[in-house]
């Protein structure tokens, strides 16, 4: 099975089970299996019940090798999005098949990267929406032609069209913008006299400086009031 599904698709795991002599069990048993969400039930602040299910056997024309599988729809009601544990019950033993998953929130635009050529035939605007940015007359009267062809009131670029595609770029406006600057931005704010402390200069920044300065002068302005 894998790692992560999404919510509100289809968990799927299939489990080849054998007995104590690595034959397939029986076709005709139904193995148990349950779903526990990792974690502790904030409401009751147990661990999360276990979900059973049982699993029916994977049909094949191939000889029966002990395959079984089940699909459980991940609804977000029963299945919110976090950390998961399986277990799978071997017949006619004590031993267990355990396995973790994660269930993640549903995101279409990754979940569904097909694009959506209909939304995109829609979403396109006429031929003449684009004439004024095509400053050569015969690639418009060109791409009127490929409307034609296509009979369509819109104009679907396809993929197999070589020539339609090397059309686009004339549907396209270049524009030159020109940014000039007066050299790198040089800050003068934390530049300030430099002392020497240790045989190493140490610059203090102009601003602290002067506002050290100025609140040392009204502690010392205060002290001597006092001191009147």
């Amino acid at each position: 099975m894998s790692k992560e599904f999404s919510s509100k698709s289809f968990i799927r795991l299939s489990a080849q089970l054998l007995d104590s002599s690595l034959q397939p069990v029986p076709e005709s048993l139904f193995p148990k299996m349950s779903i526990q969400r990792v974690g502790t039930d904030p409401q009751t602040n147990k661990d999360y019940p276990k979900k059973p299910y049982t699993l029916v056997a994977k049909k094949s024309a191939d000889e029966w090798t002990g395959m079984f599988q089940r699909q459980i729809l991940a609804e977000s009601s029963d299945y919110p999005p976090g950390d998961y544990k399986l277990e799978v019950e071997i017949p006619d033993s004590s031993d267990m098949l355990t396995e973790t998953f994660r269930i993640r929130d549903t995101n279409p635009e990754l979940d569904n990267t097909r694009p959506d050529l209909l939304a995109m035939a829609e979403m396109a605007g006429e031929v003449e929406e684009v004439s004024k940015r095509i400053e050569i007359r015969a690639i418009f009267d060109e791409l009127r032609r490929e409307l034609k062809r296509n009979d369509n009131s819109k104009l679907l670029f396809k993929l197999s069209d070589s020539r339609a595609l090397e059309l686009i770029p004339e549907c396209m406006m270049t524009e030159t913008r020109t940014n000039r600057n007066r050299g790198p931005v040089e800050d003068l704010w934390d530049k300030g006299p430099t002392f020497m402390v240790n045989d190493r200069p140490i610059m203090i920044g102009t601003w602290l400086f002067v506002i050290v300065g100025l609140l040392s002068v009204e502690w010392l302005t205060r002290k001597l009031l006092r001191l009147a």
